[in-house]
């Protein structure tokens, strides 16, 4: 049997999940996109989305930002950070 033939039962399972320690899980792997080396569950536009709605709402200081944008905004990403900020990258593709 394929991976693919219970992939709507691990989404259903990954959309259900509402805690931090879920949500810091997905995203460490969403920052991998660039790389490749994310999980197939990570493809998956809606548990992109839960994963960073679930870290904004349980993480105050948390910026979202694309890699063009961390390169292009050097100054300011710095500056978030200084100011305790934790920046998250995610696929230069997605729009939050």
């Amino acid at each position: 049997m394929g991976r693919g033939a219970y992939s709507d039962r691990v989404k259903s399972i990954l959309l259900l999940c509402k805690s931090k320690e879920v949500a810091e899980y997905l995203v460490n792997d969403l920052m991998k996109f660039s790389t490749g080396e994310i999980h197939e569950e990570l493809k998956w536009i809606d548990i992109q989305e839960h994963a960073v709605k679930i870290l904004n709402a349980t993480e105050k200081k948390v910026i979202f930002l694309t890699s063009e944008e961390l390169i292009k905004e050097g100054n300011l990403v710095d500056e978030a950070i200084s100011q305790g900020n934790r920046i998250v990258v995610i696929p230069d593709n997605w729009i939050i």
